[in-house]
C-alpha cells in the first residue's frame, strides 16, 4: 500500500509540474535553461520516466516562481481574487467579497484554509513582488499584535489597506508598518491584519 501511495504521489507531481509549466507560457527549453537540466532530463521527467529528488524539484519550483508546496499539493481550492495593490503598497479593493463573487477565481494550493487574493499592480513593490504576482491572505482574522515580525494585508480606520511588515510602534497600541522600498508609516493603529500565506509569482525565470 506505502509504494503504491508513493508511486501515485510521483505521478501527481510530474502531472502538476507539467501543468504548471504550460499554464504560465514556459517551454522545456526556457525551464531547462533556468534549472540547468538537460530537455532530455526534464521531458523524460514529466513523462514518468524519470524521479526527481527533493533538491531538484526545489529548483524546478524557483524556476517556474512558485513554492514547492505547489506541487506537492494533492488537490486545489478555488480563491476569490478581490483587490489590487499598486503605488505605495495600498491595497485597491474593487468587489465586497463575501458579499460579492471576487473579481475572479484562481487555484492556490489546498489546505492553506480560508485565503483571498489581490493581484500586484506595477513595480513599486519590486524586487519583493513584480507586477503580476498574486498575493494571497487568511481572511480568519487574529489580533494584529499577534501578528509582528509577518507580512501582512493590513487595514487602518481610514480604510486605507496596505501590505506591510508588522513591527511593534513606540506609542501603547500602536505599530509600524515596514516595507523594504518605502518609508515605514510608524505608530499606526491598525482596525485588523491578515497574514500572507503564499504567494504566485508569474513572471517566468
Amino acid at each position: 500500500m506505502l509504494l503504491a501511495s508513493l508511486s501515485k504521489m510521483v505521478v501527481m507531481l510530474e502531472n502538476r509540474i507539467k501543468e504548471v509549466r504550460k499554464a504560465k507560457g514556459i517551454t522545456l527549453e526556457t525551464l531547462a535553461d533556468a534549472t540547468g537540466f538537460s530537455v532530455s532530463y526534464l521531458n523524460r521527467m514529466e513523462s514518468g520516466e524519470r524521479n526527481i529528488s527533493l533538491v531538484n524539484l526545489n529548483k524546478i519550483a524557483g524556476a517556474l516562481r512558485i513554492n514547492a508546496i505547489e506541487l506537492l499539493s494533492e488537490g486545489a481550492q478555488m480563491v476569490a481574487i478581490v483587490g489590487y495593490v499598486g503605488a505605495g503598497q495600498e491595497v485597491y479593493p474593487v468587489d465586497d467579497y463575501p458579499i460579492g463573487e471576487g473579481l475572479d477565481k484562481i487555484s492556490a494550493p489546498s489546505g492553506l484554509g480560508d485565503i483571498v487574493a489581490v493581484i500586484i499592480r506595477g513595480n513599486s513593490m519590486s524586487p519583493r513582488y513584480d507586477d503580476g504576482d498574486i498575493v494571497f491572505y487568511k481572511r480568519d482574522l487574529v489580533a494584529p499584535v499577534e501578528l509582528i515580525g509577518k507580512e501582512c494585508v493590513v487595514r487602518l480606520p481610514d480604510g486605507r489597506m496596505f501590505v506591510k511588515k508588522l513591527l511593534r510602534g513606540a506609542d501603547p497600541g500602536t505599530l509600524t508598518l515596514f516595507s523594504h522600498n518605502a518609508p515605514p508609516l510608524e505608530n499606526q493603529v491598525v482596525e485588523w491584519a491578515a497574514p500572507v500565506v503564499w504567494v504566485d509569482r508569474t513572471q517566468p525565470g
